[in-house]
C-alpha cells in the first residue's frame, strides 16, 4: 500500500509540473504575440490604412476643386470674364472675393443674396453670412474652423491669374498661355483664410510647401491638387521643376518662361480630328493657345488628373452644328477640292455665304447685327455653332450683306462669309461704329 501511495504522489507531482510548464509556454507565446507579432502586423498595416485614407481625402478634395472649376466656367460663360480678385459694390465701398462671386454657380444663391455688396466683407453686419460653411471650399468633411468667426477655405487663388495690371477682371483673350497651362487655384496647408477674404491669394511660382504663402497639402507630402483655368484638376508633384511651375503660374505667355523649355501639360493630339455638333469646343477655347509642337514628346510628371484638358483646337474638317441652314458647315479657306488658300483682306477666296439659325438666347448687352451697319476689319462678333456662342472676327470690311469672318480659336484658314442675320454684336460696339459712320459723313 505504501508503495502504491508513493507512486500516485509521484505521478501527481509530474502532472502538476507538466501543467505548469504548459502554462509557462502559453504565457511566453502570448507575450511574444503581443509584443512582437502584433506590433509588426499593425506596423505593416498602418501605412496601407494611412495611404487609403489619404487617397480618399485627396479624391474628395479633387472633387471639390472640380466643382469650383465648373462654377468658374459657368461664371465666365455668363459674364464673359473670370471672377475678379475683388469685386466692388455700386457705391465702391464693398468688396467680394473671387470665391464669394462663385456662390450662385455653386448652388448657394440664397447665401449670395444675404451678402451686401456695398459693405466691406469683414463688416459686422456680414458676419452671419460669411460664417456659413461652404463644403466645396474645404478639402474633405466640412470643418467648423473659423478665422475671426468666418468660415475658412482650404483653397487659395493664383494671384497672378486674378490680379491684372489695370485691376479689371481677366478675360479669355488675356490667357495667352492657354487655359490648360495656367493654374487658377489650389490647396493650401497652413495659413487658412476665410472664403470671403479678397486677399485669399498666393503665388504658385514661390514653390509648393506648407508655409503660409505657398500652395500645399497637409494630407499628402507627395504633391498638391491644382485647379487649372480650363476647369480640370491636376495632382502636381511637389518636386516639379521650379521654372516649369513659374510658367504655369502666369496666364500670359512668356511671363516667367524659360526659352526652349516646354510647358507642363501636353495631351496627344488626335490623329484624325473631326468636329461634330457634340465636339465643338466651348467659347472658353477661343483664345490663343501654346504651340503644341514645342513639347510634343515631353511629359510632365503628374500622378493623377481629372476632367477634360482643353488643347489647341484642331483644324476642323466638315462640322455640322445643327443650326446651319443648308448643308455642310463652316468651311476652311479654299475650294471644294481641299486646296487651302491663305485669305487676306484683299483677294479673299470666293465662297457662298452661310446662314446659322439663332436658337440660343442672346447674351446680355448684345443685339442682332443691324442690316445697314458698316463693319470694319477686326470687329468681333458672335455666331451660334453647336449650341454655343463662338467669337468670330471680321477679316474684311463689309458695308452691306454678308460679313467675311474668321472663327476664333481655329486654323488661320478657318473663315467664311456669314449672313448678317446669323451674327450678334455688343451694343457698345454698335454705338461706336454708328458714331464713326456719322463722323465720316
Amino acid at each position: 500500500m505504501a508503495n502504491e501511495r508513493r507512486r500516485r504522489t509521484k505521478r501527481r507531482r509530474q502532472s502538476q509540473s507538466s501543467n505548469s510548464l504548459l502554462v509557462i509556454l502559453l504565457a511566453v507565446l502570448g507575450v511574444f504575440i503581443c509584443c512582437v507579432i502584433l506590433p509588426c502586423t499593425l506596423a505593416a498595416l498602418l501605412p496601407a490604412v494611412q495611404q487609403a485614407r489619404e487617397a480618399a481625402r485627396r479624391a474628395e478634395s479633387r472633387n471639390h476643386l472640380k466643382e469650383v472649376g465648373v462654377a468658374v466656367q459657368a461664371f465666365q460663360a455668363e459674364h464673359q470674364h473670370f471672377p475678379a480678385a475683388e469685386e466692388r459694390g455700386t457705391q465702391g465701398s464693398g468688396n467680394m472675393s473671387w470665391q464669394t462671386q462663385l456662390l450662385p454657380h455653386l448652388g448657394y444663391n440664397e447665401l449670395y443674396q444675404r451678402i451686401d455688396p456695398d459693405q466691406p466683407w469683414d463688416a459686422a453686419v456680414q458676419l452671419n453670412a460669411y460664417a456659413t460653411v461652404v463644403p466645396q471650399y474645404q478639402r474633405f468633411a466640412p470643418e467648423p474652423n473659423t478665422v475671426n468667426g468666418r468660415s475658412i477655405s482650404h483653397y487659395a487663388g493664383n494671384i497672378r491669374f486674378f490680379m491684372t495690371p489695370d485691376g479689371s477682371p481677366r478675360t479669355l483673350q488675356t490667357v495667352s498661355n492657354g487655359l490648360s497651362n495656367t493654374i487658377l487655384a489650389g490647396e493650401v496647408a497652413t495659413g487658412f483664410k476665410a472664403w470671403g477674404d479678397p486677399s485669399n491669394l498666393r503665388d504658385p511660382a514661390t514653390g509648393l510647401g506648407i508655409s503660409d504663402t505657398q500652395f500645399g497639402s497637409p494630407t499628402s507630402p507627395m504633391g498638391v491638387n491644382m485647379l487649372l483655368a480650363d476647369g480640370s484638376v491636376r495632382f502636381v508633384d511637389r518636386k516639379i521643376d521650379r521654372q516649369v511651375l513659374q510658367q504655369l503660374s502666369s496666364p500670359e505667355k512668356g511671363q516667367g518662361a524659360v526659352p526652349g523649355r516646354p510647358l507642363m501639360f501636353n495631351p496627344p493630339k488626335p490623329s484624325t480630328p473631326t468636329l461634330t455638333a457634340d465636339s465643338i469646343p466651348s467659347f472658353e477655347s477661343s483664345l490663343p493657345q501654346s504651340d503644341p509642337t514645342s513639347n510634343r514628346n515631353n511629359q510632365f510628371p503628374v500622378l493623377e488628373s481629372t476632367g477634360p484638358v482643353k488643347t489647341t483646337s484642331p483644324k476642323p474638317t466638315t462640322p455640322q452644328p445643327g443650326n446651319l441652314v443648308g448643308s455642310g458647315g463652316p468651311s476652311i479657306g479654299g475650294d471644294s477640292s481641299g486646296n487651302v488658300s491663305s485669305p487676306t483682306p484683299k483677294g479673299l477666296p470666293q465662297k457662298s455665304a452661310r446662314t446659322y439659325r439663332i436658337t440660343l438666347p442672346i447674351p446680355p448687352r448684345h443685339m442682332p447685327l443691324p442690316a445697314g451697319l458698316q463693319i470694319p476689319q477686326g470687329v468681333k462678333m458672335r455666331a451660334e455653332w453647336g449650341r454655343r456662342w463662338i467669337t468670330v472676327t471680321a477679316i474684311a470690311e463689309s458695308r452691306e450683306g454678308p460679313v467675311h469672318c474668321h472663327w476664333e480659336g481655329y486654323s488661320d484658314n478657318f473663315d467664311e462669309p456669314i449672313t448678317r442675320e446669323s451674327l450678334i454684336i455688343e451694343e457698345a460696339s454698335v454705338r461706336i461704329l454708328e458714331k464713326k459712320a456719322q463722323a465720316a459723313e
